[in-house]
């Protein structure tokens, strides 16, 4: 199972549901807004929509989410794209259509001899789009958003690099000098949709490259699904441990010596690791705590200093 942009937009979702559904009752009703929506019509009609409304826009997240975890936009991108029409458009478009036949059958409405089918159902069909648009858009947001860390006069921009803020940022040779040496940080901040949460260094178990993306786990975190996704890259992250601490033992991985809990040879002239947490039992995942042939030596009086 591959790791998942987490959407924490609770409110929003409860906003679209509630704009939905005032759509969907207000929509071809000749009477005014305040005329409207004070009479008993227009309350039943709401609540009814409203339950249905909320329960799309939840099963379009779900669907979204589990998509996520299979086809990368990027890597599967016709898939996705399939996928995405068939589960977040096509399947709620016929689940909106039983609801709406059932909660008009309640008032001993049949549905086909309204004009619900021809004027307010491609509406309806019309939202699951731009709710699907919503998504898309939220997730390329999170994908692109960039970390960058301001703090005395210091600023890693996009590349990595470290740049002048500024003002003169050395007074003297002593600053000169601490500018030569090679400096680490206590502290990764890591972007959420809603917040930034800064991570201490020690908590990180390892970081690892997974389908086109980094991921930052922790060593309280039991789960794969609760990892960080890093707005860094692998090379980035590794320049900015202490490599007293943490370890390249490839290219898709870097681990904290506290979660290496042993390890054996293989045939390959390579290590496998075991570490702590554990991964899951999957060749996708096993694979990334092979240390390569290269690294062997060096990693072996990594461990052993």
């Amino acid at each position: 199972m591959k790791p998942k942009v987490k959407y924490h937009d609770h409110l929003m979702r409860f906003v679209l549901a509630v704009i939905g559904a005032h759509v969907m009752v207000l929509y071809n009703d000749p009477q005014g807004f305040y005329e409207a929506v004070f009479t008993a019509s227009y309350i039943r009609g709401f609540i009814a929509s409203l339950i249905i409304s909320y329960i799309i826009v939840y099963y379009i997240q779900g669907a979204t989410i589990m998509l996520d975890k299979k086809y990368d936009w990027q890597a599967d991108t016709l898939l996705r794209i399939i996928f995405q029409l068939v589960f977040g458009i096509l399947v709620p478009a016929f689940v909106v259509f039983l609801l709406v036949t059932f909660f008009m059958w309640i008032y001993n409405i049949n549905v086909f001899k309204t004009s619900y089918l021809r004027q307010d159902y491609p509406l309806a069909i019309l939202m699951l789009l731009v709710l699907n648009l919503y998504y898309f858009g939220l997730y390329c947001f999170i994908k692109l958003k960039k970390t960058s860390v301001v703090g005395d006069h210091i600023v890693f921009n996009n590349d990595g690099m470290i740049s002048s803020h500024s003002g003169t940022f050395f007074q003297n040779e002593e600053n000169e000098a601490e500018k030569l040496q090679p400096t680490f940080k206590e502290t990764i901040l890591v972007n959420t949709f809603d917040r930034t949460i800064p991570v201490d260094a020690t908590d990180i178990a390892y970081i690892f490259r997974y389908s086109g993306n980094v991921f930052i786990r922790l060593k309280s975190m039991k789960s794969i699904n609760d990892c960080y996704q890093a707005s860094f890259t692998l090379k980035e992250l590794e320049t900015m441990l202490k490599p007293s601490f943490f370890f390249r033992i490839n290219r898709q991985m870097l681990i904290n010596r506290d979660s290496c809990t042993g390890y054996r040879s293989e045939k390959n002239k390579t290590l496998s690791l075991t570490l702590e947490p554990p991964l899951q039992n999957e060749k996708e995942y096993l694979k990334l705590t092979i240390v390569s042939e290269d690294r062997c030596s060096s990693f072996k009086t990594w461990l052993n200093r």
